[in-house]
């Protein structure tokens, strides 16, 4: 779906509360019923069926790493070398 943009306001439920606004600029209000926080509750179900460590696994690398970024200025002058070349500095493979 492609979508140009604008602004709305969609309730627990999964309703359009607010249609979108592509005109301009604009502060869009809506009232909740708080109620529906509950009955939105009961739709999703996390420990449920969504839960299915048979087909879904989250694994988590702690391992640290750096986010530094050395970039080699002295091969600008060569004929076959890149402008710049990039190479990115980890502690761990």
């Amino acid at each position: 779906m492609v979508s140009r943009g604008g602004s709305c306001i969609i309730g627990p439920l999964g309703e359009i509360l607010v249609a979108p606004n592509f005109e301009g600029e604009c502060i869009l209000r809506a009232s909740v019923d708080l109620k529906d926080l509950d009955r939105a509750r009961f739709d999703f179900d996390p420990v449920g069926h969504y839960s299915r460590p048979d087909i879904f696994q989250l694994i988590v690398d702690e391992t640290p790493r750096t986010n530094m970024v050395t970039v080699n200025r002295a091969c600008e002058g060569s004929v076959n070398a890149p402008s710049i070349a990039v190479a990115q500095s980890t502690t761990s493979p």
